[in-house]
């Protein structure tokens, strides 16, 4: 029966438009292709979400409005990861950081065994860093001075917010990347939230 058919949800991205917008041009494909159109994107990529039968994939990827398209797949965790405390006090303008774990140690020196001495702090100012997971807590302790860039953040699991993370998982990830023990000091980090608080929601890549 129709009510009972399999259904998949695609990421769309579409060749750039100047006569219509990306959710005018989805809304046809999607009717198009007896799809049901469920979120459009104009940050990252143009696009959007359309929610259709397995046979209509292929017909929506030979459109010419296509640039491409992913099949959004389901992801479990099978932990949550928590970041350890952090310290209040940052002192980020410093060149070097003493109080760092074995892992920013093992980067400044490459050879022989751990000194536990400074370690040269990695400047990336103005690089962006995506972590597709289950969010960031962008109010830990890890995160202070850190820019959370408004247009790229993003939640494709309910429509949420990206910058709140009931798991950890992502938080954590993001704390290795750019935190004030993680590698690469002062860059931005945009949260791409496709966990959600099941730990088992919405992945495509």
């Amino acid at each position: 029966a129709g009510s009972t058919a399999v259904r998949v949800t695609v990421i769309v991205s579409l060749y750039p438009n100047t006569d219509q917008s990306p959710a005018e041009r989805c809304a046809t494909l999607a009717s198009m292709n007896g799809g049901v159109l469920k979120e459009t994107f104009s940050s990252a990529i143009e696009g959007c979400s359309i929610e259709l039968h397995p046979m209509s994939v292929n017909a929506l990827r030979q459109n010419p409005n296509v640039k491409y398209l992913e099949t959004v797949m389901q992801q479990s965790l099978l932990e949550s990861a928590q970041v350890a405390p952090g310290h209040t006090t940052r002192g980020r303008a410093r060149a070097m950081q003493q109080d760092m774990p074995w892992n920013l140690d093992r980067i400044d020196q490459c050879t022989d065994n751990l000194d536990g001495k400074d370690y040269t702090r990695l400047d990336a100012g103005g690089v962006r860093v995506y972590v597709l997971d289950s969010g960031v807590e962008a109010s830990h302790p890890e995160f202070e001075g850190v820019d959370f860039p408004s247009g790229c953040q993003m939640d494709v699991t309910d429509g949420g917010n990206a910058l709140v993370d009931t798991m950890g998982k992502g938080t954590h990830v993001a704390a290795i990347a750019c935190g004030y023990f993680g590698v690469a000091k002062n860059c931005e980090i945009c949260s791409v939230k496709i966990t959600g608080t099941r730990g088992g929601d919405i992945t495509s890549f």
